[in-house]
């Protein structure tokens, strides 16, 4: 039974509350941001004496921004015109900007300044719009506005500008809390309807945060871009500087087969469970690699006998790397699969030792709860460490050291038969009679939570 706070203790916490967040440091600067129709963006730059000026992130954006600042005693200020729509246009880059019909889709980088003389400085950001321009993006919220660190501005997330549709979706974070992705479609021609694409991207982001347990970031922007000419979906991409956001890519001629095919979104939707790791691309890829087959699967958007030919027919070049020189050391070749093949070796590990109840997946979940989702960046070990924590078992770690950090030999085709997956090169059969029948099925199956259990 929960215990009631006497009237005058509970409003005396409730304002030692109220003052701790009223108290909270000031940012060192503040940009003051408004776009117009033309997407040509003038800002106001307001920062602590210590600043000794601004400089770009993106190198290109030098070439079409105006900047004028000065050094006071209480304050450096400056003011900026930058030119979004033409650099993005004239750009088209997908690492800085790129410019669709009427709108623009930015990282931080290509339209945001670095303060400098004071590292890292914090930033606050407001952003305002000239009537008919929509301005979305994966910046943590902070008060009316945004705020980042200038440390993050090299990885700063993307931004949408100009003709934007966007769609708020309201989730749950997997301790119940609130939280949204807003969808953002940006200008171009769909042969869809485009109520079709947003159910197909709600429908991709309910698959991912039921695998997740919740969204595992309070707020993601999603933002859509049509590809003229193209169909399918070619691309992804998460950006996490500054809060998190992810990219997709959607041909203009995008079928509804193509839609319920896709893997690309799901694949992202895995990397913003997961924080940023630097020195371990291999793993990050190789567990979205793994996961999203068994996502699509449990979500019915593929067949289980699909999923086990694309691992049998890709999985030995990675085992090659394996073999060959350790993950770490592999380079990108084999990198996806190379890494798909370590956790489907602890996946197998863990559903052995705990009959099924526990798989890779209790593991990830583990970590981003204890780590964070993509925004925050940790090492290799953190992850691998934090990893074991959530399933009590140094399994991951043992699997790293041995395939992950040096040459290994693993026998793939052994394997194969005590799942029961047997390829012919033509037909992909699943024999329910092998002595881990059991485990693959868990596998597909899946279980609970076993912090939820």
């Amino acid at each position: 039974m929960g215990s009631r706070l006497p009237p005058l203790l509970g409003a005396l916490i409730a304002a030692l509350a109220a003052t701790g967040a009223a108290a909270a440091p000031p940012a060192d600067c503040t940009y003051a941001i408004h776009v117009d129709t033309a997407l040509v963006l003038d800002g106001t730059l307001t920062c602590v004496p210590g600043v000794t000026g601004f400089t770009v992130v993106e190198p290109a954006t030098d070439l079409y921004l105006d900047l004028d600042w000065a050094e006071g005693e209480t304050a450096t200020t400056g003011r900026f015109r930058l030119d979004l729509g033409t650099f993005a246009a004239k750009e088209n880059d997908r690492d800085s900007a790129q410019r669709l019909g009427r709108s623009v889709l930015a990282t931080g980088g290509a339209w945001l300044l670095r303060p400098l003389g004071v590292l890292p400085a914090t930033i606050d950001v407001t952003v305002t719009t000239d009537p008919g321009v929509t301005f979305a993006t994966g910046l943590a919220r902070h008060g009316a506005g945004y705020r980042l660190s200038s440390a993050d501005l090299r990885f700063a997330g993307y931004s949408a500008f100009g003709k934007v549709d966007v769609h708020p979706m309201p989730y749950r974070d997997s301790d119940g809390n609130p939280a949204q992705v807003d969808l953002a479609i940006l200008d171009g021609d769909l042969d869809l309807p485009r109520e079709d694409i947003v159910a197909w991207a709600r429908d991709s982001l309910d698959a991912a945060v039921a695998f997740w347990h919740g969204l595992p970031a309070p707020r993601v922007m999603v933002a859509l871009l049509p590809r003229p000419g193209r169909g399918g979906v070619p691309f992804g991409r998460v950006m996490s500087g500054g809060g998190v956001s992810v990219m997709v890519l959607v041909g203009q001629h995008a079928t509804p087969r193509d839609l319920a095919d896709d893997w690309v979104f799901i694949h992202e939707m895995i990397h913003v469970g997961q924080p940023f790791v630097r020195d371990g691309m291999w793993f990050t890829e190789g567990q979205a690699t793994y996961l999203e087959p068994l996502i699509r699967v449990r979500w019915k958007r593929q067949t289980e006998a699909d999923m086990w030919r694309e691992f049998v027919t890709r999985m030995p070049g990675g085992v090659a790397v394996i073999e060959r020189t350790g993950m770490q050391h592999g380079g990108w070749r084999g990198m996806y699969y190379g890494g798909a093949v370590l956790m489907m070796l602890a996946d197998i590990t863990l559903r052995r030792a705990s009959q099924g109840r526990i798989g890779v997946e209790n593991c990830f979940r583990g970590a981003g709860r204890e780590l964070g989702p993509s925004s925050s960046r940790h090492s290799l070990r953190a992850l691998v460490e934090a990893c074991d924590r959530a399933v009590g078992s140094p399994v991951m770690a043992e699997v790293v050291a041995r395939y992950g950090m040096q040459a290994g030999t693993l026998d793939l085709e052994a394997i194969w038969r005590d799942l029961g997956v047997a390829w012919d090169g033509t037909t992909l059969t699943l024999d329910d009679t092998a002595p881990l029948a059991w485990v693959r099925r868990s596998m597909i199956r899946g279980g609970p939570d076993p912090k939820e259990s």
